[in-house]
């Protein structure tokens, strides 16, 4: 007659399988996560490219959610044939897309706007729609403004912040493209100096930061 399992014998093995499940699990999570930061790094490299072809082309920097309410700004685009990627609408209707339309439309180069991994979510916590939309966020210090380094909202890119950071303020006419990150967040106005702290994994893989591109290269 053939004997079955013992109860010990059953909870050894749940016990084992429980021992590797929780070793396998993180790494492939783990695994997920760097699969993820490599995407979002592929997809900024592809769409700075587009960005800077758009500047050769044109002359002229985009609109980022800093200036399209001003009406100096946005008639710099019509002369050139970009009336349709004029970016229009309140603060509270517009978006990262129509941010960087004109990557897209009328020359494509890029055939669409890429996606975020790490943005789930198309609202902006900050309680104004400036990083709405699952896109990546793009900022650029043109300074029309005269306001300096300032003519953006990420805080730890201003230059009192920046020093205090260890970072480099955004430069005149350069141009950052941020990425959500692992933490799955971009700060809330109110906590805008964290906003372009570059993500660095030796924090620990789900650590605070951005991924960030600068058009200096700079950090």
């Amino acid at each position: 007659m053939k004997r079955g399992f013992t109860l010990i014998e059953l909870l050894i093995v749940v016990a084992i399988i429980a021992i590797l499940a929780a070793i396998a699990v993180p790494n492939f999570l783990h695994a997920q996560i760097r699969a993820r930061i490599a995407r979002s790094l592929a997809d900024m490299r592809n769409l700075g490219t587009g960005i800077e072809a758009f500047q050769v082309d044109y002359n002229i920097t985009l609109l980022d959610a800093w200036d399209d309410d001003d009406a100096s700004e946005r008639a710099k685009y019509p002369p050139l044939g970009l009336e349709v990627t004029v970016p229009t609408g309140s603060p509270g209707t517009r978006t990262m897309f129509t941010v960087l339309c004109p990557v897209t439309t009328p020359v494509a180069y890029l055939a669409s706007l890429p996606l975020d991994p790490f943005k789930t979510s198309a609202t902006d916590p900050g309680g104004i729609q400036l990083m709405v939309g699952r896109t990546y966020t793009y900022a650029d210090q043109d300074g029309h403004r005269g306001w300096g380094n300032n003519d953006h909202a990420l805080g730890a890119l201003f230059p009192i912040n920046a020093a205090q950071l260890g970072l480099r303020p955004m430069q005149l006419n350069e141009w950052v493209l941020l990425g959500i990150g692992p933490d799955g967040k971009l700060e809330t106005l109110s906590q805008s100096i964290l906003r372009g702290i570059p993500y660095d994994p030796s924090n620990g893989l789900v650590s605070e930061g951005d991924l960030t591109l600068r058009s200096t290269g700079m950090q």
